[in-house]
C-alpha cells in the first residue's frame, strides 16, 4: 500500500464526485447516520471562515480493464455528504451569520470561499481491505482519549454548546491572563468546561460540578437556549470583578474553584441570593469600598498561605479549599467568606 496526501478545493473534490471518480464506500464508515442539520451547518461555518477540518482518507483502485482510476471514501463520509448536499441546496444553515441560507443564497464571497477552500486529502493505492483496516486501528491507537467536555462538544450540537464556544472564543485569553487555565488546557476545551460550570452557577445555583450536572445542562438547553443574554451580562459582571482586582491575580486565592465562589458571593450581593444560598445573605448589606474588598480577600489569602486550618473562623475557609474543592458543600462556604469580603468593613 503507497499513501499520497494531496491537496484538492471544494469545487475539485464536487466535480470528481460528480463524475463518478469518487464513491463513498459505506462498507468502512464507522456510523450510518446523518449528521444533525447543527453538525453540518457547523461544518460549513468552518470551512466558510478558513480554519481546518480532519482529512478525508480515499482509497484509489485502479480497472486493469479501462485503466481507470476509482477513488472510494473510506473515512469522512459525514463531512463529504454535508458539503455535497450543502452545495446542493439541499439544506438551509441553522446557525451562525449565515443562518437561514442555503448555498444559492449566499453571496459570491461566501461561495467562492467555500469552494476555493483546499481540503487535506489522504489516498491509499492498491490497500487491501485489511490494509484500511489497519490504517482504522492505528489511527485509533493513537488517539487521545475524550475527556468529558470534548465528549460533551461532541454529542451536543445545540444553542447551549452554540454559547458556550461563543463565551470561549470571547474569554479564552482572559481566563489565560488570570491564570484560570494554561493554553495546553484550553487545546482540550478546559475553559469551555469552566464557561459551562459558571453558566450553571447563574442558572442553577451553587451545585457539586460533575460530569452528569453539565452533561444535564447541555440536555436541557440543546434545543432552545433562553438563557443567553442574561447568564453572558452575568458573565461579563463576575469575570470583571476579578479583573478588576490585579493585586490579587495569580495568588492561591484566586484559584479557579476560588474565583467560582467570588462570582457566587458577587450574584448574592447583587441580584441572585436564592442561588448561591440564603444562610449567609445579610439583609441590606453593600459592598464595600475596593481598597476594603482587596484587604479583605488578601486576609483570606495569608490564611490560605499560612495553612490555618486551626483558626476558629478562617480555618472553616482553609479546610473548604484545601480539598474536594468542587463539592456544594465547601463551594458554599468559600461563598460565604467571600461574601464576608466584600461587604465587612475593614477591621
Amino acid at each position: 500500500m503507497r499513501t499520497t496526501n494531496t491537496n484538492m478545493t471544494i469545487a475539485e473534490y464536487k466535480n470528481q464526485f460528480d463524475n463518478r471518480q469518487i464513491t463513498i464506500n459505506r462498507d468502512y464508515q464507522r456510523s450510518s447516520g446523518v449528521w444533525p442539520p447543527a453538525a453540518r451547518s457547523n461544518l460549513i461555518d468552518t470551512i466558510v471562515n478558513g480554519y481546518p477540518i480532519p482529512k478525508i482518507l480515499l482509497s484509489q483502485t485502479t480497472d486493469l480493464d479501462t485503466l481507470q482510476s476509482r477513488k472510494e471514501v473510506v473515512d469522512g463520509q459525514q463531512r463529504t455528504s454535508a458539503i455535497l448536499d450543502f452545495l446542493n441546496d439541499s439544506y438551509a444553515l441553522t446557525r451562525g451569520s449565515l443562518k437561514g441560507r442555503r448555498f444559492q443564497g449566499l453571496d459570491a464571497d461566501a461561495r467562492r470561499a467555500i469552494l476555493d477552500y483546499v481540503l487535506s486529502v489522504d489516498v491509499f493505492s492498491s490497500a487491501t481491505d485489511e490494509d484500511i483496516r489497519e490504517v482504522f486501528r492505528r489511527i485509533n491507537s493513537f488517539q487521545i482519549p475524550l475527556n468529558g467536555q470534548e465528549k460533551r462538544h461532541a454529542t451536543f450540537q445545540g444553542e447551549f454548546k452554540d454559547f458556550i464556544q461563543d463565551m470561549g472564543r470571547k474569554y479564552a485569553s482572559a481566563l489565560v491572563k488570570l491564570g484560570l487555565v494554561t493554553e495546553r488546557q484550553i487545546s482540550r476545551m478546559m475553559d469551555l468546561e469552566y464557561i459551562a460550570d459558571l453558566a450553571h452557577l447563574i442558572i442553577k445555583g451553587i451545585k457539586t460540578r460533575t460530569p452528569t450536572v453539565l452533561n444535564k445542562l447541555y440536555k436541557e438547553f440543546d434545543q432552545e437556549f433562553e438563557h443567553r443574554n442574561f447568564v453572558e451580562k452575568e458573565l461579563d459582571e463576575g469575570l470583571g470583578t476579578i479583573i478588576e482586582l490585579p493585586e490579587i491575580l495569580g495568588t492561591r486565592v484566586m484559584s479557579r474553584e476560588g474565583v467560582y465562589s467570588l462570582i457566587a458571593a458577587k450574584f448574592a450581593l447583587v441580584r441572585l441570593p436564592a442561588l448561591v444560598g440564603e444562610p449567609f445573605v445579610r439583609d441590606k448589606a453593600s459592598p464595600q469600598p475596593r481598597e476594603t474588598i482587596l484587604a479583605n480577600i488578601t486576609v483570606l489569602n495569608e490564611a490560605l498561605e499560612s495553612n490555618l486550618n486551626d483558626h476558629r473562623e478562617l480555618g472553616e475557609f482553609v479546610r473548604a479549599s484545601a480539598a474536594a474543592t468542587n463539592t456544594e458543600t465547601h463551594r458554599r462556604i468559600r461563598a460565604k467568606w467571600f461574601y464576608w469580603a466584600l461587604t465587612e468593613p475593614q477591621r
